[in-house]
């Protein structure tokens, strides 16, 4: 947002900045802001089609049918293909009622484009409207093959369960669009996880909120603000959202902490030491860059320490290595870091450890000596979203 209030400031009349704040407007929620960007995009770039196409989609969130069916007149005198006209016109007519022209204009880009998840979504919602759950079924059963964590495909097809009765079944789509990551969530994808959330509260026995667990504790670590190498923008909303997610499980303390330097990573640790001795139940999150060491595998903000304590032992074994090559003439192969031995956990108390660390480019050594692993996306995040 501020690159583009600068790039505005320098050049006001050029309409595209206009087009993508308000881009982040509607991801905010803020429809009108992102109608006013919209408009001021079109005012001095009236060609730029995805400006109309936009505030068509906008208008539509907002009701204003007749606006946005006008807004994709004009786009189709720009580029009567362009997909996103179709795309988000067949939602328009969907909310006005009209199935077959909404119906119509999803089977036209589907034909053209059949993994087209938005599209297809699309189609899904629109037949929910009509009250044809087996073709919505269909829909979103056919995106989440393409890809796993759709919020929009799970959250809708929660709702078809529900409504069939199959609570179970319910209940996973439900938890699977409330807690699937993204990068950032559209209107849509908001306003579908929103309901996923919201019917997953009101259908979990209340029992089990309250069956009797122990005392369970977490850490969970996100760091992506690194000064010397490259950031990383998911750590810090990955943490935040793992966080929620164990408040909803029922933790009783979550120790929720972002782009911690060394110092504070070891003053973090000790702080959640204390808090597990008193717990049944102890949880370790980490999400950031990380590398290997033999096989152990650290964050990145422990690295010194381990390096100096590596470092002594390959000083100390490079001596009596060449105290033996000294007596005997033998060679000493080269050997690599050695795992680091793992603090013990004390008996009658359980711990977990969940590491997402990113070690691409960061060093040349790798390892032998095997890493419990992390969480694994199934697919890339839910794509959905403003054509920019």
């Amino acid at each position: 947002m501020a690159d583009y209030n600068l790039a505005l400031r320098k050049r006001p009349a050029y309409g595209v900045p206009y087009n993508n704040r308000g881009v982040i407007h509607a991801r905010r929620g803020a429809l009108q802001s992102a109608i006013d960007d919209f408009s001021l995009s079109i005012k001095y770039t009236p060609k730029f089609l995805l400006a109309w196409t936009n505030r068509a989609r906008a208008r539509t969130l907002l009701k204003d049918f007749d606006g946005a069916i006008a807004d994709f007149a004009e786009a189709e005198k720009i580029d009567a293909a362009a997909p996103q006209i179709a795309g988000n016109r067949c939602v328009t007519y969907g909310m006005m009622g009209k199935f077959d022209r909404a119906l119509a204009d999803c089977n036209g880009l589907i034909e053209k484009q059949p993994r087209n998840a938005f599209a297809i979504n699309n189609r899904a919602d629109v037949n929910m409207m009509k009250g044809d759950l087996d073709a919505a079924l269909k829909d979103y059963n056919t995106v989440i093959q393409i890809n796993p964590n759709n919020v929009r495909a799970h959250s809708g097809r929660g709702q078809i369960y529900e409504r069939r009765k199959d609570l179970a079944q319910a209940r996973a789509d439900y938890r699977a669009a409330a807690y699937s990551l993204t990068r950032f969530d559209e209107t849509e994808v908001a306003r579908a996880r929103a309901i996923a959330q919201e019917r997953l509260a009101a259908l979990t026995p209340k029992e089990a909120a309250s069956a009797t667990t122990g005392r369970r504790v977490a850490l969970v670590v996100g760091n992506g603000a690194y000064k010397n190498v490259h950031a990383l923008p998911n750590p810090p909303r990955d943490s935040k959202l793992i966080a929620g997610v164990l408040r909803d499980l029922g933790f009783q303390t979550v120790m929720d902490t972002r782009d911690l330097t060394r110092d504070a990573f070891f003053q973090t640790l000790k702080a959640f030491a204390e808090e597990a001795e008193k717990a049944d139940w102890a949880m370790v999150y980490y999400a950031g860059h990380g590398f290997e060491i033999g096989g152990g595998e650290l964050s990145r903000s422990g690295r010194r320490q381990a390096h100096r304590r590596q470092g002594r032992r390959d000083r100390g074994r490079r001596a009596r290595a060449g105290d033996r090559r000294g007596r005997r003439g033998a060679k000493s192969a080269p050997r690599g870091p050695r795992c680091l031995p793992r603090q013990s956990v004390r008996a009658g108390h359980a711990a977990h450890a969940v590491a997402e660390a990113g070690r691409e480019g960061l060093f040349q050594h790798r390892a032998r000596c095997g890493l419990h692993g992390g969480l694994r996306r199934q697919a890339r995040p839910d794509r959905d979203g403003w054509r920019w």
